[in-house]
């Protein structure tokens, strides 16, 4: 939705833009001094959530394809659910079988939670194909991290939704849970 801007409007946001950009060179120009352990500014700029879940997890491309699918209409659960769609079939590049499953929960993750928590990176530890010990066909395990808690419970769930999601457009099997797993639960 475009919003009609005065001339003075859009000047004034211009001269902010601009004066970040400058802001931004000074500080990178500060870091590439060397005397900080990181050579470049760590806060990206992004001036929408889909720039800033682009800038966060990626890939590249994805901030474009979900300005399109907000302009569509579709809302913020169905953009989760198709781009991780569309990650797992190869839209933004092609991919292992463990990398696919990866990005998309995180991306999906970084859509839901509109880019400004550090979920999608540090709150999942790590996503991976577990083979199973006793046998059974791999499976997909999730590995969460106490920066989880800052995406809320709700979005915790929504984790382990979209990655049981992502886990049958890929055809691995479910986790099947040993007796005694089952009677350490109860």
């Amino acid at each position: 939705m475009n919003v009609a801007m005065s001339d003075k409007m859009r000047e004034y946001f211009e001269r902010i833009k601009a004066d970040v950009n400058e802001i931004y060179a000074v500080a990178n120009r500060a870091r590439k001094i060397g005397i900080d352990p990181d050579h470049e500014v760590e806060s990206h700029q992004a001036m929408d959530m889909a720039g800033r879940v682009e800038k966060l997890v990626g890939p590249q491309g994805v901030a474009d394809r979900i300005r399109e699918l907000q302009e569509q209409g579709l809302n913020q659960d169905d953009i989760t659910f198709k781009i991780a769609d569309e990650v797992v079939e190869e839209r933004f590049g092609k991919l292992s079988l463990a990398d696919k499953a990866d990005l998309a929960i995180r991306v999906a993750i970084a859509i839901k939670t509109e880019g400004v928590v550090s979920a999608p990176l540090e709150g999942i530890g790590k996503i991976e194909i577990r083979k199973d010990e006793l046998g059974g066909p791999d499976y997909l395990a999730l590995y969460f991290a106490g920066p989880i808690r800052a995406a809320g419970g709700t979005v915790q769930a929504y984790c382990v939704l979209i990655a049981d999601h992502v886990r049958e457009k890929l055809n691995i099997a479910p986790y099947i849970a040993t007796d005694d797993e089952i009677g350490r639960m109860v």
